[in-house]
């Protein structure tokens, strides 16, 4: 057992199969460990209070050999610490309760609220809710108790193919969100680097072409029919060609029934605009349902049901959304028993199940509808209320006009068309008259 210098430590030589300890002569309990990959680390080695040889073995890092640490700072060190041993202190039990405390403070879960609450203001609300949708969802139940400087560039990797194996889309978006909520830990001193730096996204996932056919609006209409909150939700994103989170969080405040119209706020829509949308008598069919079903639930026992006042006043402060007192929830289960059900009514019909399809099918199948009805892009991007293809670029900076009527024609129009295949006729008094103008094609 050497006394530790400069030059006995040079000397000394790891072993590739096992770590190594090396005592010092000169002050007992300190010493230095050697990994088989031959980093060197001084170390104090000591058993607290006044248990003897029957207290259990403690040992606590100092630090690596190097700056700082040379064999003489480390060994006044390790004076230090073994003094507060002979005090009845026990520096590695508090080291690791310290650690614990600041970890506790700066895991993924506690960090990640953080960036939400902080981060969360400079976003819109559409992306807050995707961001947090794709944190709680994916990333708090991986890392969630794991301090935010401990999670590596592999653990990145495995988490983002896992989920590429089922959904590359979402694989792109999550890996946007994590580097994104790295950099802000960067930003607000939780790390030094980001475990994202120098990492691929995952690929550009082909481009979905998916719509449903004829035969399958027919079979998701009649597997709807129970008139649920779910099934309702369902046939308004088939009718409307809405996003499945604008249908979710409808409120009443929004419907103007009168008008026959749907009014999303800047911070409902993806793209920051506010927007309008029109609702075909078939629209205003499936509310009327909703209206159904929430009179029937508030009619008590052998009374009569509640007046159009009183019906107003419990969607102000009990259920101020179209599917109740909070927004929808569940859309990935009711979407299995939706294929199920669907699936059950083609076997009986003698057909093969439908091919695999997302709720977010419905807004394209509706798209692909307008336009087979003869409505032109501008049109039809309007009434999606998207800012890309033709709206996009120069295009979207000087072409300004609505095309309001025409939009509301293409809306009422698909509605119509939805309405006379799920009638099984092609009686043209169920079709509402295509109106053409600016923007038809």
């Amino acid at each position: 057992m050497p006394k530790l210098t400069k030059r006995t430590v040079d000397a000394l030589r790891s072993d590739p199969s096992r770590r190594i300890f090396v005592a010092d002569e000169d002050l007992a309990g300190f010493g230095m460990r050697i990994t088989p990959n031959g980093t060197k680390s001084y170390i104090v080695e000591y058993r607290p209070g006044a248990g003897g040889r029957n207290a259990p073995r403690r040992r606590i890092t100092i630090g690596r050999h190097g700056s700082p640490w040379t064999p003489e700072t480390a060994r006044a060190e390790a004076r230090r610490l073994l003094s507060l041993v002979a005090g009845g202190a026990d520096p590695a039990r508090d080291r690791a309760e310290a650690r614990k405390e600041a970890d506790a403070d700066r895991t993924f879960a506690v960090v990640a609220q953080r960036f939400l609450d902080r981060h969360g203001r400079t976003l819109r609300s559409s992306t807050v809710r995707d961001y947090r949708g794709i944190i709680n969802g994916k990333l708090v139940p991986a890392w969630g108790d794991r301090p935010v400087d401990r999670i590596t560039r592999r653990e990145v990797a495995r988490l983002v193919d896992r989920v590429a194996d089922t959904a590359p889309i979402m694989a792109r978006l999550t890996f946007s969100v994590v580097r994104v909520f790295f950099g802000w830990c960067i930003e607000n001193d939780y790390l030094d680097a980001n475990p994202c730096d120098g990492m691929k996204g995952p690929a550009v996932a082909k481009a979905r072409d998916r719509i449903l056919d004829e035969r399958e609006i027919c079979l998701l209409w009649r597997a709807t029919e129970a008139g649920g909150r779910f099934d309702t939700a369902v046939r308004l994103l088939l009718l409307t060609g809405a996003r499945r989170d604008q249908v979710g969080a409808a409120t009443w405040a929004e419907v103007d029934s009168l008008r026959a119209v749907w009014t999303l706020a800047a911070g409902r829509c993806k793209n920051g605009a506010a927007h309008e949308i029109d609702l075909a008598p078939a629209a205003l069919t499936e509310l009327d349902r909703i209206t159904t079903r929430q009179r029937l639930e508030m009619t008590p026992e052998d009374g009569p049901p509640p007046t159009d006042a009183e019906l107003a006043a419990f969607r102000r402060s009990v259920a101020p959304y179209l599917s109740g007192g909070t927004p929808l929830a569940g859309w990935s289960k009711a979407k299995r028993q939706l294929d199920v059900r669907m699936a059950k009514l083609a076997a009986a019909d003698g057909f093969d199940p439908p091919a695999p399809w997302r709720i977010h099918d419905l807004r394209r199948t509706a798209a692909s509808g307008m336009a087979a009805l003869g409505f032109g892009p501008q049109v039809v991007e309007r009434v999606l209320n998207h800012l890309s293809g033709v709206r996009g670029g120069l295009t979207g900076v000087y072409q300004r006009h609505e095309y309001r009527d025409q939009r509301r024609a293409a809306s009422l129009g698909w509605a119509a068309h939805v309405t006379r295949v799920v009638a099984g006729s092609m009686d043209e008094s169920n079709v509402v008259a295509l109106q053409r103008g600016d923007g038809v094609a």
